[in-house]
């Protein structure tokens, strides 16, 4: 697991969970970063676009996948 910090930016829309929670994929300090399945932050990234945030990530599946948001 590693914190990176940036600007969140390119916030994209995925493919729901099957259980019809939003996804989305967006870029944070140069790196692709997507929102875990099933996961609150699906709902909560899209307050965060275009703004200041440190996160921690985690490489789940070969993609790296939001685990926490640090406010």
């Amino acid at each position: 697991m590693q914190t990176l910090s940036g600007v969140v930016t390119d916030l994209q829309r995925l493919k729901s969970s099957t259980n019809g929670n939003p996804r989305y994929q967006f870029i944070v300090d140069g790196q692709i970063i997507t929102t875990a399945v099933d996961c609150m932050y699906g709902y909560e990234i899209k307050n965060y676009c275009y703004k200041q945030i440190a996160c921690d990530v985690a490489v789940k599946r070969g993609k790296l996948t939001l685990i926490n948001i640090h406010k």
